[in-house]
């Protein structure tokens, strides 16, 4: 399949051909397959011709899951349906009030 950057293909994570690749991605791949939390900086000249220079900062592991349980149960509360407190009888005159 022909993409933007070229012909689309799958390669085994032990076989990739950085030589066919981006210049940057022989810095920034193998980490990023690994799983480390990285960011990047990556300098060309011109319009991407050379990389002329690159910088990376590996990131910390997050400190635990508890922080994005908190998030979670956060985001789970705020999209629970709020109890209304009227009785069925109330919420059926509400209800031809509307209509």
């Amino acid at each position: 399949m022909d993409g933007r950057e070229g012909r689309l293909k799958w390669f085994n994570v032990d076989a990739l051909p950085f030589d066919e690749m981006w210049e940057d991605d022989q810095y920034w791949c193998r980490l990023a397959l690994e799983g480390t939390r990285l960011e990047g900086w990556f300098y060309f000249s011109g319009d991407f011709e050379k990389l002329i220079d690159h910088r990376i900062e590996v990131k910390p592991p997050p400190k635990s899951n508890q922080s994005l349980k908190l998030g979670c149960s956060r985001i789970s509360q705020a999209l629970r349906p709020k109890a209304d407190p009227r009785t069925w009888q109330e919420k059926i005159e509400a209800r031809r009030v509307r209509a």
